[in-house]
């Protein structure tokens, strides 16, 4: 299990020896937040063995504000799967698991109760104290408010750091399709190894 916390440096090839730090270079980077599946692939696979085959790649969404949060991807693989944000400044958080060590899951949404109470106390408030003004910022709020409550998935790793996949509520779909994928890849994954690994 990987969980690494990298800064911004040169970009590095699967096969690359040279030393140097974990690079995703800016255009990269913007192609992958409009969820194109190369340059997400392109991403993962500085992380992944080129023997291994990529079954779901994409981009889930932001964590925190737009232009500080942390951009979520996930992929899957024959063999694992794997979470990867980016931040600001050169973050890079990298985490797989294999899936033959998943033993639990998690697919987690976040009640509208709380949204609606932080809707209900910004418009008395702005009624208050901005006489209505304020009002036209009501639309951020809602988004404010699922930039910090997130939708995602957990895998629990046998031994291992769990994988987190943090998500849009609007992709929260494309999240438990991965679930899905990822649980079927998972019984694959155990008919194929022999059971002397497994125990």
């Amino acid at each position: 299990m990987n969980n690494t916390n990298i800064p911004e440096s040169t970009t590095a090839g699967p096969d690359d020896t040279r030393g140097g730090q974990i690079r995703i270079e800016s255009s990269l980077l913007s192609r992958a937040k409009q969820d194109e599946a190369e340059a997400i692939q392109t991403m993962f696979r500085q992380f992944i063995p080129v023997d291994e085959e990529l079954l779901f790649a994409e981009y889930l969404g932001v964590q925190g504000l737009w232009w500080v949060g942390r951009h979520s991807f996930a992929c899957l693989t024959n063999r694992r799967i794997c979470s990867m944000m980016v931040g600001p400044w050169g973050e890079v958080v990298y985490q797989d698991g294999l899936l033959e060590h998943h033993n639990s899951g998690i697919v987690y949404q976040p009640g509208l109760l709380g949204l609606y109470v932080v809707c209900i106390l910004y418009i008395l408030l702005a009624l208050v104290f901005t006489l209505g003004i304020g009002l036209i910022l009501f639309p951020y709020i809602v988004q404010w408010y699922y930039r910090v409550h997130k939708c995602g998935l957990v895998w629990a790793i046998r031994e291992g750091v769990s994988v987190y996949l943090f998500t849009n509520r609007n992709r929260l779909t494309h999240a438990n399709n991965l679930y899905r994928l990822a649980s079927a890849q998972h019984d694959r994954r155990l008919a194929e190894l022999p059971r002397s690994l497994l125990a």
